[in-house]
């Protein structure tokens, strides 16, 4: 199939497509929709820690890279404590 041909049909599909309008009605509760958050794991945190980039500005909390970096397993519990706290508090938005 020529090219030019290809372009023309995948074009045509792609405004169909995004071009319909379909009204779909949820059959789901809010309540089905919410699913419980598993908690975050010691090794994400670690990780996450462990690949910060060296020499870069503190966030607002004024808290360096290098301090994390340093840190030892009671700083990671105490990180993935507070980390899934404030997942399991934001909510699911509307």
């Amino acid at each position: 199939m020529e090219r030019s041909k290809m372009n023309e049909i995948c074009t045509k599909f792609y405004n169909d497509l995004y071009s319909s309008h379909v009204n779909v009605q949820c059959t789901l509760s809010r309540q089905q929709v919410i699913e419980e958050v598993p908690n975050v794991m010691w090794e994400e945190i670690k990780y996450a820690v462990r690949n910060i980039k060296r020499r870069k500005s503190p966030g607002v909390d004024d808290i360096w890279p290098e301090y994390l970096k340093t840190g030892e397993d009671t700083l990671f519990k105490a990180l993935v404590q507070r980390v899934t706290i404030y997942i399991n508090s934001i909510g699911v938005p509307d």
